[in-house]
């Protein structure tokens, strides 16, 4: 007898529960009455949507060689931290790198190698990849700062950008045609510096 009343009592509950919703009025999602009482599924489209061709751009070939490249191993990062903290805060390092095709962990150097750099060097000489120094004419520490000072106290310069063996230069392009030409620029402006400069007409950056 006690199980027959259990039984009527859920069946009584279930009924009320399905006669409560059935005196709600539908609602669709977003609705001013309150939560949503389901969702709405649309099917896919056939085709793929397209973007726009303005939104659609070539990668660059230096990312493309990038993405298609293998992977960076862990021993990899773990032989450019050891020749970062080799080379320290040295003006002679340029720092560590790895190679596109990652074959190689390099560190940019001036001069002469130190012990503490070499020994990291020696250390992978067994490595399925190569770590090695490779000479730069200038300290590289040296040619950042001068390229910094270029920009601080040149107007007519834009912008500037390190490398191994010299700094590039870019004059406002308004300045190179008063001038009359790129190093003629150079020198009405007394933009000169003790490493080699190439210079280009190109105007600020405009950030988007």
């Amino acid at each position: 007898m006690t199980s027959r009343l259990v039984r009527c009592a859920a069946v009584s509950a279930a009924l009320l529960g399905l006669a409560a919703c059935a005196q709600q009025p539908g609602q669709r999602p977003g609705g001013p009455a309150g939560t949503p009482r389901y969702v709405e599924l649309r099917p896919m489209p056939s085709e793929p949507v397209r973007a726009p061709e303005e939104l659609v751009r070539p990668l660059p070939d230096e990312l493309l060689e990038s993405l298609e490249a293998p992977p960076v191993t862990m021993a990899m990062i773990e032989a450019v931290d050891r020749l970062r903290a080799a080379a320290g805060d040295s003006p002679d390092s340029g720092g560590p790198g790895i190679s596109l095709d990652r074959t190689q962990v390099y560190l940019r150097w001036h001069g002469p190698v130190p012990a503490a750099v070499q020994a990291v060097v020696d250390r992978y000489a067994g490595a399925p990849f190569t770590v090695e120094v490779r000479s730069v004419p200038f300290p590289p520490g040296e040619v950042f700062e001068e390229a910094g000072r270029l920009l601080t106290e040149h107007p007519a310069v834009t912008s500037t950008s390190p490398r191994d063996d010299g700094i590039d230069v870019m004059i406002h392009p308004e300045v190179v045609e008063a001038a009359g030409g790129l190093h003629e620029a150079l020198a009405r402006h007394g933009i000169v510096s003790r490493f080699p400069l190439f210079p280009r007409a190109e105007g600020p950056v405009v950030p988007i």
